[in-house]
């Protein structure tokens, strides 16, 4: 191998400098032919010249890779590389010409350290960027993961003077990932050694030359997590009660509890995806007492669905997470987890009319949509409401509804719940038979008892086309009389009728009732003027009245006395027992008797004793006396002396 040096007195300039920025050319010789050759050049902005690389390819190093490293100067703005190689054929006028040009800005040495490699003319080249990317943080604790790129060969060390080379499993790696304890561990620090350091420092390059440095503090570590957050999904997505909505949380638990003999506390921060990043959505400080154990529950529930980071951190002897004085813990996060709202719950309905005007036969049947259906029997899948949530049911259809507009709630088994847009319940047919009873033709039976009432009914409205006239009496099903038709019922007794008409709609009439009523039985009267009778023969008036009956409109009762007196009164009339029959004109009588009641004549039924010698005084008369009324009083007369 012949390695050509273009410019040595620039090599030997740059070495030993320590620079943010270099190139590392990994270069494979593949094959061999005449004349092959190999040159890669870097030129930037600035002033400064830098070494060229050159290799000849030949049968003994075919198969052989070298490594060169260029150190650039931190003032350039743009570095470009240049890859050349040739060959040509002895016995073929051919050759091979490579000439491949790559530009890097400084940005991209920052933002986008990618290789380029060519393969021409028997030579693979790889060209590697070097420079550290600052890690995602300046302060790591010993169980952090920390990425380090880009470089290849890294080195570390605590005091920037005496560096160690990382262990073969994460060095020579364009990025290399580790923990301080397993960077320590695999390199054979002691852990008595870096438990005692609060800094480490880190640099790349290749053998001797190395870019930028980059220093990390060594802080203590937080908690770490113990198994998977546990989301707590929320309820609802569109509940009409806001509170079920937006009520998601979670429970984590960690490796250990907070400390309270140090005042241990944790700064708790939830971070929310917005697009492709996440922002901080709510945050608080806990305590021991805040915690289950080395569990903690987030409260109160407030998280809307949405995927989310919980990041943490630890701060003994009770000092603020503020206080710029202290250095908290390490800060350190979980995986992203997700709460996920049930899909928004709704309701629609399928009415079906009413078949006919003022129907009740009408009804919806409704599809539920979304939420968190429950399971049969155990709960059910839905509940619904049509009555603003007084009442619930589990079936979807709603029955026996009338015309209007219904508006259905709708619950899941989580309880949330939504409402339906209005739903029109409307009706087929818009007009159903008419009956209106003829109250000149409706006639109640004149006769008690009799059948000689009518009914007559005129129907209109409807499809016009009546098929069925439903008449009742008294509750159960009614044949007109003979003689009768659908709408002039004749021959009829007393009783409640009844009456509907169905159309060949299939609508029907409301329902027509009817009274018929029997008269009221003929009650009679009986006044005697005067209305007592103090003597046997005094004379007295009867005069008979009534009620009830049938009378046609302006018509009177007939009356016929046993006498063969045929007016109301019967005149000058002693004691003595009198009957009246009074007859309507609905073929209706009614007899009443009166007895004329007064005092028996008086009567005297003398008892004589007569004297018993002439001249004598003891003679008597005893009278015994009846009839009259009351107290008697005798009044004597002697007729004749015999003195």
């Amino acid at each position: 191998m012949k390695k050509i040096i273009f410019v040595v007195f620039f090599l030997m300039t740059y070495i030993g400098f320590s620079q943010d920025y270099g190139f590392l050319f990994k270069t494979e010789v593949q094959a061999t032919a005449h004349a092959n050759l190999f040159n890669a050049s870097v030129v930037t902005d600035s002033p400064e010249v830098y070494p060229g690389i050159g290799y000849n390819s030949t049968p003994q190093n075919v198969g052989s890779i070298y490594y060169d490293f260029i150190e650039l100067n931190n003032n350039f703005n743009t570095a470009t590389v240049n890859l050349y190689s040739h060959w040509i054929s002895l016995s073929d006028p051919v050759s091979c010409n490579s000439d491949d040009t790559y530009t890097y800005t400084r940005n991209e040495f920052i933002n986008n350290l990618v290789g380029y490699n060519t393969k021409d003319c028997n030579f693979f080249t790889i060209v590697y960027p070097i420079h550290i990317i600052e890690p995602s943080a300046n302060e790591f604790c010993p169980d952090q993961e920390i990425v380090l790129k880009y470089g290849y060969h890294w080195q570390f060390s605590f005091d920037g003077i005496n560096w160690n080379s990382f262990p073969t499993s994460l060095n020579t790696k364009r990025v290399t990932s580790f923990t301080l304890k397993e960077l320590f561990s695999l390199s054979g620090i002691p852990d008595s050694q870096w438990q005692s350091e609060s800094n480490i420092k880190f640099q790349t390059g290749y053998r001797t030359e190395f870019t930028n440095i980059r220093n990390i503090t060594i802080i203590n570590c937080s908690p770490k997590l113990d198994g998977p957050i546990i989301d707590i999904q929320p309820l609802c997505s569109n509940s009409i009660n806001h509170n079920d909505n937006d009520n998601g949380s979670f429970t984590v638990t960690f490796d250990r509890e907070l400390d309270d003999t140090k005042q241990e506390k944790m700064n708790l921060q939830v971070y929310r995806q917005v697009g492709s990043s996440f922002d901080g959505y709510a945050s608080k400080v806990v305590t021991k007492s805040d915690f289950t154990g080395t569990s903690y529950t987030w409260e109160p529930k407030n998280l809307p669905g949405g995927v989310y980071k919980l990041f943490w951190q630890t701060k003994s002897n009770n000092e603020g997470f503020d206080d710029i004085n202290t250095v908290p813990d390490a800060y350190d996060e979980s995986n992203p987890f997700t709460l996920t709202t049930p899909p928004a719950l709704s309701v629609s309905g399928a009415p079906s009319p009413v078949q006919c005007f003022g129907g009740n036969d009408g009804s919806i049947t409704v599809t539920p949509n979304g939420g968190t259906p429950g399971t049969p029997p155990t709960s059910p899948r839905y509940q619904y409401s049509i009555d603003n949530g007084t009442t619930w049911q589990q079936e979807t259809l709603f029955d026996s509804l009338t015309k209007g507009d219904y508006t259905i709630l709708i619950k899941d088994n989580n309880g949330c719940e939504a409402t339906s847009a209005p739903i029109t319940v409307n009706e087929r047919f818009l007009t159903i038979p008419d009956v209106v009873g003829l109250s000149a033709l409706i006639t109640s039976p004149t006769l008690i008892n009799g059948n000689n009432g009518r009914i007559a009914i005129s129907v209109s409205s409807g499809s016009g086309n009546y098929t069925n006239y439903a008449w009742t009496k008294d509750g159960n099903p009614f044949t007109p009389p003979s003689g009768s038709t659908n709408t002039n019922i004749i021959n009829l007794y007393e009783g409640v009728y009844t009456i509907v008409v169905t159309d060949s709609n299939g609508c029907s009439s409301n329902l027509e009732t009817f009274t018929l009523t029997d008269p009221e039985p003929i009650d009679i009267s009986i006044n005697m003027t005067p209305n007592t009778v103090n003597c046997s023969d005094t004379k007295v008036n009867l005069i008979a009245s009534a009620t009830g009956g049938f009378l046609n409109s302006g018509g009177d009762y007939t009356y016929l006395w046993d006498d063969g007196t045929t007016e109301a009164s019967l005149t000058n009339v002693g004691i003595g027992n009198y009957q009246v029959t009074v007859s309507d004109q609905g073929g209706n009588s009614q007899s009443k008797s009166f007895q004329v009641q007064g005092p028996e004549p008086i009567t005297a039924i003398p008892t004589v004793s007569n004297v018993g010698c002439k001249n004598g005084s003891d003679g008597t008369i005893q009278l015994t006396i009846n009839g009259g009324t009351g107290q008697y009083t005798v009044n004597w007369t002697k007729l004749f002396d015999n003195t």
